[in-house]
């Protein structure tokens, strides 16, 4: 969300030599979005950069990508590593924070629960694979 190289011709957010997003295993995606039925889960976009997205960053992150769903400081860099390496990917996040000027105090009242979610959802993909 916060790289910009479109003077070199490529896409708001778009790392040079690298896709402009990364599409999930279809296999996987199905796994994760199937095996929990007690969660509520959605399918979509999240944008990754070097910055926790505090309050004043909220409306230009969602008017350069308005399809995100979340984001976060991770999910990127893992899905890079996979595309190099031509290995199945998908990000499994738990929104444990929104942004704006309490994400810091949701972050530790959320985190335990989100942590417990997520890991529960990649054990279902993991069992089913």
């Amino acid at each position: 969300h916060d790289a910009d190289t479109t003077a070199f011709g490529y896409a708001y957010g778009q790392v040079p030599g690298m896709p402009e997003f990364y599409e999930s295993d279809p296999r996987l995606l199905d796994l994760a979005t199937t095996a929990r039925r007690d969660y509520k889960l959605r399918r979509g976009r999240i944008v990754s950069g070097n910055s926790f997205i505090a309050d004043h960053l909220v409306d230009g992150v969602r008017a350069a990508f308005p399809s995100a769903l979340a984001a976060d400081m991770e999910t990127t860099a893992l899905a890079q590593v996979a595309y190099m390496y031509g290995l199945p990917f998908v990000a499994v996040r738990a929104i444990s924070d929104l942004c704006g000027p309490t994400a810091s105090k949701d972050f530790s009242v959320s985190l335990d629960v989100a942590a417990t979610r997520s890991a529960a959802v990649v054990t279902s993909i993991v069992e089913g694979f």
